[in-house]
């Protein structure tokens, strides 16, 4: 009976005393990590780097979306075939500066919420806020 009380003692002092890290994230609460990753998160609107191919513009998808319209354009205004093809370069090329200065904003703004998002955290974490 003694050892059997000594086991229970013992294990619930082995779970009971592992420290207050373990014993806050053992209730679900959250760190100051987290709660400043959390207001980082709402005041800069950066919640993770997005992959190039869903940021908008790109010189190839700008191109391709130009020179389709134009074409069409050209095609519904009944201009021959020299005339269409003629115009699509033209568009694409148009197109595709477009779309790379569309791609290079839009990796500006994801580049500016980043910083915002690291100044956050930094000064959260270091009490200033």
């Amino acid at each position: 009976m003694k050892n059997y009380i000594s086991c229970i003692v013992l294990a619930f002092t082995a779970s009971v005393g592992s420290g207050s890290l373990a014993h806050a994230q053992s209730y679900g609460q959250p760190t100051r990590y987290d709660q400043c990753q959390q207001r980082a998160q709402q005041i800069s609107g950066y919640y993770g780097d997005v992959p190039d191919r869903y940021l908008d513009g790109g010189a190839l998808r700008g191109a391709a979306k130009r020179a389709n319209t134009v074409g069409a354009i050209a095609w519904i205004a009944g201009g021959s075939k020299k005339e269409i093809r003629k115009a699509r370069k033209r568009a694409a090329r148009h197109g595709a500066l477009e779309g790379a200065i569309k791609r290079a904003i839009a990796k500006d703004k994801q580049r500016k919420k980043r910083e915002r998002y690291q100044f956050e955290i930094q000064t959260c974490m270091s009490g200033g806020r």
